[in-house]
């Protein structure tokens, strides 16, 4: 019996997993998620409860480039076309919503690396073999200039990306001591950008910078 209880609480605590499609769009912000057999779609136009329509997922209808989804209340329309969001992301999958002859026009599936570092930001999650936490660790691309923190104080100077390759620098600092390790995580990643830098993409929010004998790891934001 108290094993019972314990295997209910784990199961109130376990984090939701993530869906296996999702798909959303703006004006209004709808969303459309698939787990397992089920499908859902949440207009969040008025017309709806905020749970959204759930239906039990239909057999895919195939077209050319993509495929369609036939619900008793709404279709969706799947088209492998690249598709950027209002945030500047690029999906893999153009999606349309039809449903009481509304469309709902918006991007899903998988997400896409940038197509250049400019005008987008991340949070640092590792340098070398230290996975690093916090509002101290990031960095941004804009207007051909990078702004970061790794650990401790803000640094900043010109960019270049000429396709998987990026230089940086002059790089300049604030003069703030910090304590602990982040000291030596800030002289790391200045190491990072003193010299060329090869891009890579694991995942479309993922980036790795590796250079300079240094690499770290960072998430879009």
């Amino acid at each position: 019996m108290i094993a019972w209880f314990l295997g209910l609480a784990a199961a109130a605590q376990a984090p939701e997993r993530a869906p296996d499609y999702f798909a959303s769009g703006s004006e209004p912000f709808w969303g459309l998620e698939i787990r397992g057999r089920q499908i859902r779609f949440t207009p969040n136009d008025g017309s709806e409860s905020d749970d959204g329509i759930v239906a039990v997922l239909p057999r895919r209808q195939p077209l050319r480039g993509g495929y369609r989804l036939v619900t008793r209340r709404f279709t969706v329309l799947v088209r492998h076309l690249a598709c950027e969001d209002v945030g500047e992301r690029r999906f893999r999958d153009t999606v349309t919503v039809t449903m009481r002859g509304r469309r709902y026009l918006g991007c899903g599936g998988i997400l896409l690396p940038p197509t250049v570092l400019e005008a987008t930001d991340w949070r640092i999650e590792a340098i070398g073999t230290a996975r690093v936490d916090g509002d101290g660790y990031v960095m941004g691309f804009y207007e051909g200039r990078i702004s970061a923190q790794a650990g401790c104080n803000r640094l900043t100077g010109p960019f270049r990306q000429r396709g998987a390759r990026l230089t940086a620098g002059p790089i300049a600092a604030t003069r703030m001591a910090c304590p602990g390790p982040r000291m030596a995580h800030e002289r790391t990643v200045l190491r990072l950008l003193g010299g060329p830098m090869q891009i890579s993409y694991p995942a479309g929010d993922v980036l790795i910078l590796t250079g300079s004998g240094v690499t770290i790891r960072l998430r879009r934001v």
